[in-house]
């Protein structure tokens, strides 16, 4: 009887751990998957489980942006310099380009290509053989993107004019830059003879009747007392940057005014353009956009791409090409003369599409290669 006892309960207890164990098996994997996320949530897809994506504060992946696009950035100087053999119309720019970049980003290889253009490259434009620099005086900006196209191959999607206003504006907007100023820089123009465009050849040679200079004439700035290398670091604004970008005459020769102004670019993508500052790019926009001289990306466009621009801190180093040619001196004018050839070549893997005879037959003849 006693047997029979402890036989019947040993089955009992038996039974009674099978059915707790399927119990607790189903009410531990219910738990799992419905409370953990409330009580430890976890990223159901980061950086550990696909390398290609990366996260970033507004949700969007680099995996997920397949932009491609090319934007052409003309900036142009002080109009005093206006070109006379040839009429323009009343829409016609009433400046001379006197910076021209052209920027292109492919968020599907994360590739950033900037190249510098030179202004005093000798094209043809409209029937006219100019300096590149003087095709937006003579034809506005959509001439100059016909121009850009025909030499380099590259078709720019958008284009910015900015003048010095527009820099110091999107700069202070996106805040002081660290940037190392390579030396110390000073420039002040000699007053010149209003009733002319040729400035005396010497400071004592002055004409009566002179132009005051205004602040913005003037260069004067520091190599930064913060110094970490030889070339030494300063935390500079809007104003600041403007006076550094115009200045041209440098003592080390290892320094260009093109070189420079390449090497800012890269600084403010690195600095400026990143995933912190997206959360406030339509705010910003509403701050630059009246300061902007020029442009034909309109806010919807912005919106579109402000994803891909804000994210290109994250790009790897830029790719900087630089424009095939020689510098040549004729009848005592000294211009750039293009390698046409070379240049559609050196730009074609930056094209969206295959496109041929783009110069056309009018185009100005390239150098040897």
């Amino acid at each position: 009887m006693l047997l029979s006892s402890l036989r019947n309960f040993f089955i009992s207890l038996f039974i009674t751990l099978i059915v707790f164990g399927v119990a607790a098996h189903f009410l531990i994997g219910f738990i799992n998957e419905n409370l953990n996320g409330f009580i430890d949530p976890q990223p159901t897809n980061g950086p550990d489980d696909d390398p290609g994506v990366t996260e970033a504060p507004s949700g969007i992946s680099e995996a997920g942006d397949t932009h491609v696009f090319t934007v052409l950035v003309i900036g142009i100087d002080d109009g005093q310099s206006q070109p006379k053999d040839y009429e323009t119309d009343e829409n016609s720019a009433k400046k001379e380009a006197d910076t021209i970049f052209l920027i292109n980003v492919n968020a599907k290889t994360r590739v950033l290509m900037i190249s510098s253009l030179p202004c005093d490259m000798k094209v043809e434009a409209d029937g006219y053989v100019l300096q590149l620099g003087a095709v937006y005086t003579h034809g506005g900006m959509k001439l100059m993107k016909n121009a850009v196209h025909a030499y380099t191959g590259l078709e720019a999607d958008y284009c910015f004019v900015l003048d010095y206003d527009s820099v110091e504006t999107i700069i202070d907007s996106l805040g002081a830059m660290e940037y190392a100023i390579p030396e110390d820089m000073y420039f002040k123009p000699v007053p010149y003879d209003v009733s002319t465009t040729n400035p005396p050849a010497k400071e004592e040679e002055k004409a009566e009747n002179t132009e005051e200079t205004t602040d913005r004439n003037i260069i004067n700035i520091r190599k930064g007392e913060q110094a970490t290398n030889e070339m030494g670091t300063a935390l500079i604004d809007g104003a600041t940057a403007i006076q550094m970008l115009r200045y041209k005459n440098y003592k080390n020769e290892q320094y260009s005014r093109d070189e420079i102004q390449i090497n800012f670019v890269q600084e403010f993508i690195k600095q400026k353009m990143t995933f912190e500052n997206l959360v406030r790019a339509e705010k910003i926009y509403e701050e630059i956009k009246e300061s902007i001289v020029a442009t034909d990306m309109d806010g919807e466009a912005f919106k579109e791409y402000m994803n891909t621009l804000f994210g290109l801190s994250d790009f790897p180093p830029a790719v900087i090409v630089h424009y095939p040619g020689a510098v040549k001196t004729e009848n005592g004018s000294t211009f750039f003369e293009p390698i046409l050839k070379s240049a559609i070549e050196r730009y074609a893997e930056y094209r969206k599409t295959e496109e041929v005879n783009l110069a056309g037959d009018a185009a100005v003849e390239p150098g040897a290669n």
